[in-house]
């Protein structure tokens, strides 16, 4: 159910490939601080996007 209502949402498939993307550049560069941070805006938009689409029910 997540999954289906989270990639529905507008600019979720884009914005989540683009942060996958930089955390894997990231990581391959072994950047622990990078990859934590890019994580973190991964972790955070998700849970807006979520919070803002139930808001709307």
């Amino acid at each position: 159910m997540y999954t289906e209502l989270f990639f529905g949402l507008k600019d979720t498939i884009a914005a989540t490939a683009d942060q996958h993307k930089r955390l894997l550049a990231a990581m391959a560069k072994r950047d622990a601080g990078k990859a934590m941070a890019v994580m973190k805006e991964a972790l955070d938009y998700g849970g807006r996007k979520i919070r803002e689409a139930l808001s709307a029910l």
